[in-house]
């Protein structure tokens, strides 16, 4: 059976890269880890990862996803962190300040799960920054994700989209199915 692992996604507004890139930038160069930053193009926040999908099933997600229904909102960088913990970081990531983004997840994911099983994890809303492969000095890194915040930077999300991400070497290659627009607030 063949099939396509998709995901739901906010893609990060071209105001944000700048900024993202300069935190992905003083974090491999702080010596504390070593590490891939996520390159700008690929730079997302998942809202839903559905997994790997049959074939014949991509069309029915691709309808129900029109019936979400959203405005378009403003959100917002905020503080660095890792994942999973300090303590065992694999990725280092930023939160997104965004009260809208909670009933956006829930709106999906109630349309999804009337067709398919979805993964049961909590909603942690962040946005990958860079993929650890060693931590060099533990608590450097951590005085760096405590310190940091971008606060200054706010801009407008107007879509979401599906997303099919093939699994290589390189890293993840992402590929969209469709984009969904959210209505524009009145």
């Amino acid at each position: 059976m063949q099939t396509k692992r998709l995901f739901v996604a906010l893609d990060m507004p071209e105001l944000f890269i700048p900024s993202l890139q300069e935190v992905q930038k003083q974090l491999l160069a702080s010596g504390s880890i070593e590490g891939r930053a996520v390159p700008a193009d690929q730079v997302h926040l998942t809202l839903q990862f559905l997994g790997s999908i049959a074939l014949e099933r991509v069309p029915m997600i691709i309808d129900t996803l029109k019936n979400v229904h959203g405005k378009s909102f403003a959100v917002q960088l905020d503080g660095l962190f890792a994942l999973p913990s300090e303590q065992n970081p694999h990725v280092i990531a930023i939160d997104l300040v965004a009260p809208e983004l909670v009933p956006l997840v829930e709106a999906i994911c109630s349309a999804l799960r009337a067709v398919i099983t979805l993964d049961k994890r909590e909603f942690l809303p962040h946005v990958t920054l860079v993929r650890i492969k060693r931590v060099i000095d533990q608590k450097k890194m951590v005085d760096i994700l405590r310190a940091s915040r971008v606060t200054n930077v706010t801009a407008q999300v107007n879509e979401f989209v599906l997303r099919e991400s093939v699994l290589s070497h390189e890293g993840a290659v992402h590929t969209d199915i469709m984009k969904y627009q959210l209505s524009l607030q009145q």
